[in-house]
């Protein structure tokens, strides 16, 4: 089948976003990856898989990489504008909606076009706190940011829209974080509402500052303006609903009714002084601004909802869109409570902003994608209805089952077995919901439940009454994990308190079910044998144990580790034990426990979140890492221990050859929850009903069946020379985020600025860290700052490759005489990752050097 250029220009555009994210830096195969998995899952690009997969294929034979072959999905194609950020936590479109700047978990502000080839987001610069609330003016030249320190901001373009960049002025500070901000188009005025409790207009011409204009209280949450009265609107925890006219500026407010007694997440406004009002219980009211206390109209309920909310205008979407706290983008067509919602789509974690302009809609998530809408047609009702917890393979290899809130069901491929290239559709077997699923190996399935419910069925007979092996206790998610163990005749639950139970798991006695008592570990995920005699946890305090199963309280200690780590596999021969952990380490270890401590398989390096390293006040296992987008949550390895595979919160599916240590990712449309191996083939599962089926090329032949797992990647350093970028930026913002991804290229790294100890810096080093950069304290001055380099080069540059970013004669003839030339490597030219104006309020100046 032919592929015209049209189309294949198409593909690449919609996978513009995936291609220039770290992941798209894992290879040369990592292109017919991406356009294969397109190919599957987006209407139109059917005839790019064939091409796609023969190019994968003439790869995997000729550079002996692995590649992912995406064989079949459920997955749904979506429009993702940027990710990897972290958490999106404020947005907003212009208001031409040609470009949207938003705010995600480091602290930067962004700006990205929703239209065009241009995929990177524009960093502008770093705010000392997270970002709450972000507003646009009317001509599309300025906008405010307001954050958790309390600052309100303004954010002016300094030159043409293409060159120059922008500039920042602080407005004013509330005495507490700004809970929502706003802009009266009509005039310009800026008005913002903050957990002080203070309703307050700020000055954009540098007079006289903040002006109070009344008090609505601390729990006022939401803020909005009617357009055409340039009259205010507040709602808050009691679910009142205000009127207020800055012009008085008395402190008077209008009552204009009450939404219940549920708070109010957000106030949108729309055409004719209308105004709806979103509760948390997932109501929506829409008000008349123009006749306080008159009765409101309900508009309906979807929710639970979350304070992400937005009134569009124009085009097919016209209407309220809502975010709710599952992911789920619902649309109101109409006020008049007439029309349930419309599902548009989901994001993998709650929605927390909702912008829309010019028929331009615009959402952001926790999961940390930034998402474009533009179907008018409601989301038809598909495998993405199903919300995703657990998955387990029946032991015949023939079918896949999951569960969740919305049932138990079962995907089995026509002719049984993962073949094919056609995504089985999804059959319920049980609508009661579960948290976690295991095969017995009689073919039964035990049933976790989140109110501690333990229940063995039989797939093949769903009409059968259940076995009741533990009964509810009324709680939530007493029993934490669930394994089939010995044989898979036993049940091993985790519960909350760390207790590790062995249960029966056929028909229990009248008097009830005895469980045994193993041990306890911290509630989190076992690894199983492959025999079912031992487990593997991870305790409180890091310890990595070893459980026996037939004799209870017999254990011993692997190694510990010193990250929260929630994946934990063991290969398929029980010879080595895989974690992975928080900060994105992949780590191999000996399942006997001769071999001490863990060996470096892979490390996912960056946060979306101020990070800091561990230091010797801090217990074993401690976490100080945020919540970066590199936190490992599944691991699978293969059944001939030809692979491991990992996925993580930076939405990247990643495989390693066992043999060699090469890897390559794939980074799917939505983001993966779940990985494990399936008749040698890779099946990952993300939260909304989306399996996908890979097949792991180029290393099952070349691998042999025992695998010790003990390769390490060659890890590169980087150390960048602070001032010498001070001066070579020219009071342009470095994005050191870019920096360190293209000079790491994905592999496992460490980013070192060393910076000079003055208070001018703090805020800076804060950027860093959240940057996923180390930043050593050293002595003021130039001398003090070429030593530490050259002593950090010294000593990493004897192990491992390091790349120096910096252009001083005298400090790289210095390095030049370290030795291990063949390891070193300079770049002397930051411009390609400068942005094109000034930077943010907090980025430092000329003192001692900081990045302007």
């Amino acid at each position: 089948m032919t592929v015209t250029v049209a189309e294949l220009l198409g593909a690449l555009r919609a996978q513009a976003a995936e291609l220039a994210s770290p992941g798209g830096s894992l290879g040369q195969q990592v292109l017919a990856q991406q356009l294969l998995h397109q190919a599957r899952t987006r209407t139109g690009d059917e005839a790019l898989a064939r091409p796609a997969a023969n190019r994968l294929h003439r790869l995997a034979r000729i550079a002996g990489d692995p590649a992912l072959n995406t064989l079949w999905t459920s997955s749904r194609a979506r429009r993702r504008l940027a990710s990897g950020f972290g958490e999106i936590t404020a947005l907003a479109l212009s208001p031409d909606g040609a470009q949207v700047a938003f705010a995600a978990a480091d602290h930067f502000v962004r700006l990205v076009p929703t239209a065009g080839t241009q995929v990177r987001p524009t960093p502008l610069g770093v705010l000392r706190h997270w970002v709450s609330a972000l507003a646009w003016g009317a001509d599309g030249t300025w906008f405010v940011t307001g954050d958790h320190a309390g600052d309100v901001v303004e954010w002016r373009r300094r030159g043409s829209a293409t060159a120059g960049g922008y500039e920042s002025r602080l407005l004013g500070r509330h005495h507490d974080y700004v809970r929502s901000v706003v802009v009266d188009r009509n005039d310009g005025s800026v008005f913002s509402v903050g957990d002080d409790g203070f309703l307050m207009r700020w000055d954009r011409g540098g007079g006289e500052g903040g002006r109070r204009i009344g008090e609505p209280g601390r729990g006022c949450l939401a803020l909005a303006v009617d357009p055409a009265t340039g009259l205010l609107c507040t709602g808050g925890r009691g679910g009142e609903v205000r009127r207020w006219d800055p012009e008085q500026g008395d402190g008077a407010s209008t009552l204009m009714g009450l939404h219940g007694p549920v708070q109010i997440t957000a106030l949108v406004t729309g055409p004719g002084s209308k105004v709806v009002s979103v509760g948390r219980d997932g109501t929506l009211l829409a008000w008349d601004a123009s006749a306080p206390g008159a009765e409101p109209r309900p508009m309906g309920r979807a929710g639970p909802l979350t304070g992400g909310a937005a009134y569009q205008l124009a085009g097919p979407l016209a209407g309220v869109i809502c975010g709710t706290t599952q992911g789920r983008v619902m649309h109101w067509t109409t006020d008049t409570g007439e029309e349930r919602p419309r599902a548009l789509g989901t994001h993998d974690r709650g929605v927390t902003a909702v912008s829309a302009e010019a028929g331009v809609t615009v959402t952001g998530g926790r999961d940390g994608f930034l998402m474009v809408w533009d179907r008018s047609d409601p989301e038809p009702a598909g495998p993405w209805d199903i919300e995703v917890w657990t998955v387990a393979v029946d032991p015949m290899g023939s079918s896949v089952v999951t569960g969740g809130t919305d049932g138990i069901h079962r995907w089995a491929p026509a002719g049984g077995g993962p073949g094919g290239t056609r995504a089985p559709k999804p059959e319920l077997i049980w609508d009661s919901p579960v948290s976690h699923l295991a095969f017995l190996a009689d073919g039964r399935l035990a049933c976790g439940g989140e109110d501690g419910s333990l229940l063995v069925r039989d797939p093949a007979a769903p009409a059968d009454p259940p076995v009741v092996v533990r009964p509810p206790d009324g709680r939530r998610r007493t029993v934490r994990h669930l394994a089939a163990v010995l044989g898979g005749t036993t049940l091993l639950t985790v519960m909350a308190d760390g207790d590790l139970l062995l249960w029966p798991s056929g028909d229990p006695p009248a008097v009830g079910v005895e469980a045994v008592w193993i041990g306890r570990g911290s509630g989190g995920m076992p690894a199983v044998a492959p025999d079912g005699r031992w487990v593997i946890t991870v305790g409180e305090t890091g310890e990595l144990t070893r459980w026996e199963l037939e004799r209870p309280g017999a254990m011993r200690t692997l190694g510990r580790v010193w990250s929260r780590t929630r994946a934990l596999a063991v290969t398929a021969d029980g010879a080595r034990v895989v974690t992975g952990d928080d900060r994105g380490r992949l780590v191999s270890w000996d399942a006997t426990g001769l071999e001490p401590g863990g060996r470096l398989l892979s490390r996912r390096t960056g946060g979306a979140a101020p990070t800091a390293e561990p230091t010797a006040k801090d217990a074993v296992g401690a976490v100080r890492d945020g919540r970066g987008p590199s936190r490992i949550r599944s691991i699978a390895v293969a059944s001939d221990g030809s692979w491991v595979a990992s996925v993580n919160d930076a939405g990247l599916v990643e495989c390693w050859d066992t043999r060699t240590g090469r890897h390559t990712g794939l980074l799917p449309k939505a983001l993966p929850r779940v990985v494990t191996s399936w008749d040698g083939r890779l099946l990952v599962a993300d939260r909304h009903g989306g399996l996908t089926l890979l097949e792991v090329m180029a290393v099952a032949a070349a691998t042999p069946t025992v695998t010790p797992l003990l390769f390490t990647d060659p890890e590169v350093t980087l150390v960048v020379d602070q001032q010498w970028c001070n001066r070579a930026s020219q009071g342009r913002l470095l994005d050191f985020g870019a920096l360190r991804a293209d000079l790491s290229g994905g592999r496992p790294h460490r980013a070192v600025v060393p910076c000079p100890e003055v208070s001018e810096l703090d805020r800076f080093r804060g950027y860093l860290r959240a940057t996923g950069w180390s930043a050593p304290l050293v002595k003021p001055g130039r001398s003090s700052l070429r030593a530490a380099i050259l002593e950090e080069v010294a000593e990493a540059v004897a192990a491992a490759r390091v790349v120096v970013v910096t252009g001083d004669p005298e400090l790289r003839r210095a390095l030049g005489a370290v030795g291990c030339a063949e390891r070193l490597t300079f770049v002397d030219s930051v411009e390609r990752w400068l942005a094109p104006g000034a930077g943010g309020p907090v980025v430092p100046g000329e003192a001692e050097g900081g990045i302007a």
